[in-house]
């Protein structure tokens, strides 16, 4: 699910070691426990290799929150960029539970830099706002204006992972940033994931290159036409239900005679097919319909 053009980079909070360009700048004193795992470039196969290496941390460390590595992250793709034109797009994975310790002036000055470089910014969140999932829909119809700050009550989050929550509602708020579930982010993907087929042989033989010369070769599709399901028609005019078939639309067809004023179906054993000759439609039965066929 990438473009072979696309740019990827890595950035790691609460980690052990401290390896970024802000905390270099600044003397080592702040961005601590944040670590720059792979600068932006084209993704390749070692890419993966270095995510498939990364392992949660045994203990908390004091410094390294979401929001520190969220603004190393930005740092990091505002100075790769330039004045460049590129589609910038962050994705924030958290579970919640460091707490994020920053000033207004610091959430501010992150705001202005998601708005002012057009970033967008996704964030996924592990085993907290889940219920940020739920349709807004429903939201609009009870008529609540932010409804899931009042919810944290019912979910079973921690005390970090309820501040972090407003942390990113606030985000929300003022970049239009996405909030995504990791459940419903795993969905989304897989709508989008390639179907795996069994390689099946369409053909298994010889290959003749000459009299004495054979060669023994296997045939197998690497691309085949899938086509979408066909679209359905469903009425928007009935009672509101949660069956799959309800309103759907069926069509029903019956023939009559043109001339007949009462308008009675005419059976289809009665039937009979038609064919323009002319300016005139020639009545063919099926006994001598096959005549007409070509060839």
């Amino acid at each position: 699910m990438h473009n072979p053009k696309h740019d990827f980079g890595l950035v790691l909070f609460g980690s052990a070691e401290t390896a970024n360009n802000l905390n270099d700048q600044m003397g080592g004193e702040e961005y601590a426990n944040v670590s720059v795992e792979r600068s932006l470039g084209p993704i390749d196969l070692e890419f993966f290799r270095e995510v498939q290496q990364v392992k949660a941390e045994g203990e908390q460390h004091v410094k390294g929150d979401l929001l520190d590595g969220l603004i190393v992250g930005l740092d990091m793709l505002c100075r790769f960029v330039g004045a460049k034109k590129y589609r910038k797009r962050v994705f924030l994975i958290t579970d919640g539970e460091k707490e994020a310790k920053y000033t207004a002036t610091e959430l501010r000055g992150v705001v202005e830099t998601i708005n002012g470089n057009d970033v967008k910014l996704n964030c996924i969140t592990l085993d907290f706002c889940n219920d940020l999932a739920e349709d807004e829909d429903e939201d609009d119809e009870e008529g609540n204006a932010s409804p899931n700050k009042d919810k944290t009550k019912e979910t079973g989050e921690s005390a970090n992972q309820i501040k972090n929550r407003e942390l990113l509602l606030q985000l929300q708020e003022q970049t239009g940033c996405a909030i995504i579930p990791a459940e419903t982010a795993i969905e989304l993907y897989q709508q989008f994931k390639k179907k795996e087929y069994v390689t099946r042989t369409k053909y298994r033989g010889n290959l003749q290159i000459a009299a004495d010369l054979h060669v023994a070769v296997q045939i197998f599709t690497k691309t085949r036409e899938e086509t979408l399901p066909s679209l359905k028609r469903y009425s928007k005019n009935v009672p509101e239900n949660d069956s799959a078939d309800h309103g759907k639309i069926v069509i029903e067809k019956t023939y009559t005679e043109v001339d007949d004023t009462e308008q009675k179906d005419v059976p289809e054993n009665m039937h009979t097919k038609a064919y323009n000759y002319g300016k005139q439609l020639v009545p063919v039965s099926k006994e001598n319909e096959h005549v007409l066929k070509l060839g």
